[in-house]
């Protein structure tokens, strides 16, 4: 007859008490693929899948260990691994808590580098035809970039010199370690599109493995995404990521990409300055020669205004005279009168407009007559 069965509480204590007094697995190195990153979760803890083959190993780093990983954690990228292994009694589940990360040789990188670039180039991300050229003259830019960035510093004292007028909105993000990719991402689905003209990425120098979080996925679709072009600034000349392919256009260093903003700004300067100097030679001469032409033509000027004047002089004195005749108070001195139906303020204009008894007012030069009609005649 069977044993008393245990119960799944029981044998997860159980098997929780195995892994973990184990010595083994309180301290091991462990190689494998990443082929699944999982989102950030509540408490900064990242959650990945190391593979090998068809084995699989759920992993977790916490935020605290963040500064020891020294590889971008992104699929396909081989890492060697050292942490603890735990078991979770309510789920049943084995994890592997990674401390510390590096790449799995050195060509571990350049592998996956090359293997998610053949993947994105056959997508047509980074085809020429997908480039969008710079605005020539931006009024407004958003800039992503570490606040700590001395790139960022040298960014923006250069595009001041070069193009003053520029305004520039600075987006805050994590630049490299395991945060990068959220950040980075998160920075570029907040840039207020309707506002700017583009965006540039500001990365200064650093190691390869600093730079390779640029090589992340995400960050190049997100990249590939933006509604204005982008113009990415990481590292130096010679260092090149796959966020690099993705942009519209891609600057050696920080204080390059100032330069290929501020440029056409200093170009347009020049050739202002050079046509106003052309212009105000041109004019001087013209001014010259046309001196004695233009006091020529204020004296003839004012030979005809003159006569205009005393032309002008004779129209309006006759004007008056006719106005004055034309005036019914000049009428009304000659002996005329405005007679006026006093009941209706009528004028009377026949003798229609009147009948015997109607009370009439007579206006004349100095004042106003009331009189009755009695008859009327024709």
């Amino acid at each position: 007859m069977a044993g008393q069965p245990l119960t799944v509480s029981q044998i997860n204590l159980y098997l929780k008490t195995l892994v973990e007094t184990d010595v083994l697995l309180d301290d091991v190195w462990i190689a494998g693929e990443i082929t699944s990153v999982k989102s950030f979760q509540m408490g900064g803890q990242l959650y990945l899948t190391l593979s090998e083959g068809d084995a699989q190993l759920s992993c977790v780093v916490y935020e605290s260990f963040f500064g020891n990983i020294k590889c971008p954690l992104v699929n396909g990228v081989k890492i060697r691994a050292r942490g603890k292994i735990r078991f979770y009694q309510k789920r049943g589940t084995v994890t592997f808590q990674i401390a510390y990360a590096e790449p799995a040789g050195t060509g571990a990188l350049a592998e996956s580098f090359e293997k998610l670039k053949a993947k994105l180039t056959a997508e047509g991300l980074f085809d020429l035809a997908r480039k969008r050229p710079l605005p020539e003259f931006p009024t407004r830019i958003c800039v992503i970039s570490s606040p700590e960035s001395a790139g960022l510093v040298d960014f923006k004292t250069v595009l001041k010199s070069l193009a003053p007028s520029v305004q520039v909105i600075v987006i805050h993000a994590v630049m490299q370690g395991v945060q990068c990719r959220a950040s980075v991402v998160g920075a570029l689905k907040s840039v207020p599109h309707a506002e700017v003209e583009m965006v540039v990425i500001v990365r200064g120098g650093g190691s390869a493995e600093d730079l390779a979080w640029f090589n992340d996925e995400a960050i190049v679709r997100a990249i590939s995404a933006a509604r204005v072009p982008v113009l990415t600034a990481i590292g130096h000349e010679v260092d090149t990521t796959l966020s690099d392919y993705a942009a519209d256009h891609r600057a050696a260093t920080p204080t390059d990409a100032a330069k290929i903003i501020g440029f056409p700004f200093q170009a347009a300067i020049q050739k202002i300055t050079s046509l106003i100097e052309k212009a105000s030679l041109a004019l001087n001469f013209q001014l010259s020669s046309m001196e004695s032409q233009v006091s020529e033509l204020i004296s003839h000027a004012q030979l005809h205004l003159h006569h205009r004047v005393s032309s002008a002089d004779e129209a309006i004195k006759f004007l008056l005279h006719r106005a004055h005749q034309a005036n019914p108070a000049f009428r009304l001195l000659q002996g005329y009168s405005i007679c006026r139906n006093t009941k209706s303020g009528k004028i009377i204009k026949s003798i229609q407009d009147v009948r015997p008894n109607d009370t009439i007012t007579a206006t004349v030069a100095n004042g106003s007559i009331s009189a009755v009609v009695t008859q009327t005649q024709l």
